[in-house]
């Protein structure tokens, strides 16, 4: 949030157990337009591999928060 209130692009990945809090969290920043990649839960026990599929799979939502004209 930090990083959005000095303009620059940012997104934030959360898993999916966690994707509500992040919202409210959002809306009490006031920031409820901050861009969020929802990924699957639990991250820690899944094989690398598996991580990176999930949020490759988000791709060009990412860089779309990311590189916003």
């Amino acid at each position: 949030m930090a990083l959005e209130r000095h303009g620059i692009p940012s997104l934030t990945v959360v898993t999916h157990s966690f994707a509500d809090y992040g919202r409210r969290l959002t809306r009490l920043q006031k920031m409820p337009d901050l861009p969020m990649a929802i990924i699957q839960h639990p991250v820690a026990a899944k094989p690398e591999d598996l991580v990176r599929e999930d949020i490759s799979s988000q791709y060009r939502d990412v860089v779309r928060a990311l590189v916003r004209e």
